[in-house]
């Protein structure tokens, strides 16, 4: 018997968590991945970001590129090679403040794009920021 399959949905930082787990699982043992409003660089991510990037240029980092040597280990883009769900649901926004689209959400819906799964459904809202990306992902919910 195969055994049970699970679910992992990411959102936003969450992205972190849920795909490096992905990839810790088995093959087979990811149904459904879901990731909302992600990037696929945390110290990139956190550098652009108006929530975050105080803390992160109050590290004693330098630069972007520092930031992110130092938090690679949790970037998502380190494990999307090593992920094998069934089906892929992603939403990312283009005016995304918290999680810049350019080019941190891109990197990472692009990564998921190559990602070998049987089903794959990912979208890119224009014009919409972190809530709202989140919002209009509540009306397309067949994966939770």
């Amino acid at each position: 018997k195969r055994g049970l399959t699970i679910n992992l949905i990411g959102i936003s930082l969450g992205n972190v968590l849920s795909i490096r787990l992905a990839s810790d699982l088995s093959k087979g043992k990811v149904k459904n991945l879901v990731s909302i409003v992600g990037g696929g660089r945390l110290g990139f991510s956190a550098w652009g970001s108006i929530l975050t990037r105080y803390v992160a240029r109050s590290s004693g980092c330098h630069s972007a590129e520092e930031y992110e040597d130092r938090m690679e280990e949790f970037s998502p883009l380190n494990y999307t090679e090593g992920i094998y769900p069934e089906n892929i649901f992603a939403r990312f926004g283009t005016s995304d403040l918290l999680i810049p689209f350019n080019p941190n959400g891109q990197e990472l819906a692009d990564a998921l794009m190559k990602v070998g799964s049987k089903r794959k459904d990912i979208k890119i809202y224009p014009y919409t920021d972190h809530c709202s990306t989140i919002l209009l992902t509540n009306g397309s919910n067949r994966y939770f």
